[in-house]
């Protein structure tokens, strides 16, 4: 029986130690799946974030050069308004004759190249954007 007990404790340590030894490899194998996983995540989030980065680059020209058309629209339509007051002003009904002459030459169209304003330095509560939005 003495033999026996011995046999049957040498036999458990050995199994102790197989499942240690499964344990430890089972850990190391965990813990590489978890590196490649967060790896291939962070390489994945990386590339959202570059995408983000580009689409609002994108959005943000789109919008500098909208903010420029609006600005040169808006200079044409005070200058129109600025000519259609001043011929109101100096043409009165009957006095308009076939060679009647104005008496400032029109203005010239407002060149598209005005300089861009940074977006933030733009007054939205102006009364030109509410005309325009409303």
């Amino acid at each position: 029986p003495l033999g026996m007990m011995e046999d049957c404790l040498g036999f458990q340590a050995q199994i102790a130690s197989v499942i240690e030894i499964l344990a430890n490899s089972a850990v190391v194998e965990i813990c590489k799946l978890v590196d490649a996983g967060y790896a291939a995540l962070r390489s994945q989030m990386d590339l959202e974030l570059d995408k983000s980065q580009k689409e609002n680059d994108a959005l943000r020209q789109r919008l500098q050069e909208m903010d420029v058309k609006m600005r040169s629209c808006e200079k044409r339509l005070r200058r129109s308004r600025q000519r259609e007051e001043m011929y109101a002003v100096h043409l009165k009904p009957g006095e308009v004759s076939g060679n009647h002459q104005p008496l400032l030459a029109p203005l010239p169209a407002a060149s598209e190249d005005v300089t861009f304003h940074h977006v933030s330095q733009v007054n939205f509560s102006s009364s030109y954007y509410f005309q325009y939005v409303h």
